[in-house]
């Protein structure tokens, strides 16, 4: 694994080439923080999954990046021991070949636009023991069904919103090209 200081501005193009063992990357900073950092295309290098995370409290973690070349990509649980409770806004940034994700169980918020690198996105899943969240028909919505949060940008055609869904989150929509009618 690599720890970044917050000090860090700027990852160059193929910085961690042919790092295939590198699974995780720790940055000593916040979200808001690593926001600023500029990362180069295909800066990874990285045939494997690799979370890029910072400390959200002293046992918790925020996924802030995630880099790999899977479709299906599953959030783990925990990484070093801490437990991951949040994925931040553009964790999902240049992900184009992802179609699905998993939230793990630990998983208690997601960001707007923590999805919004992911065009081919066609589903969200989330594994069982999440009482915050809930999948309904690869859809994310709220564990008691009454807030729409994210429709996968990669579907196609036509939506129907469920007659329980009261809230649609700020968001919720946003880049889902192929859609073309929501009733």
């Amino acid at each position: 694994s690599v720890e970044f200081p917050r000090t860090i501005q700027e990852i160059g193009e193929a910085a961690f080439d042919g790092c295939v063992n590198l699974k995780d990357i720790f940055y000593n900073g916040t979200p808001e923080q690593w926001a600023k950092v500029t990362v180069g295309a295909q800066a990874s290098g990285f045939t494997g999954p690799v979370w890029f995370y910072s400390y959200y409290r002293n046992h918790l973690l925020d996924l802030i990046a995630y880099r790999g070349s899977a479709s299906e990509v599953k959030i783990p649980a925990e990484l070093r021991g801490k437990m991951i409770w949040s994925v931040e806004k553009d964790a999902f940034t240049d992900c184009p070949q992802v179609t699905s994700i998993q939230l793990s169980k630990n998983v208690d918020y997601v960001a707007v636009a923590a999805f919004s690198g992911c065009p081919a996105l066609e589903e969200i899943l989330v594994e069982e023991g999440i009482t915050r969240y809930a999948s309904r028909d690869g859809v994310l919505v709220s564990g008691g069904g009454k807030t729409l949060y994210v429709y996968p940008q990669g579907r196609q055609g036509v939506y129907a919103i469920p007659d329980t869904i009261e809230t649609i989150f700020q968001g919720a929509f946003a880049g889902c090209e192929g859609l073309t009618e929501v009733i």
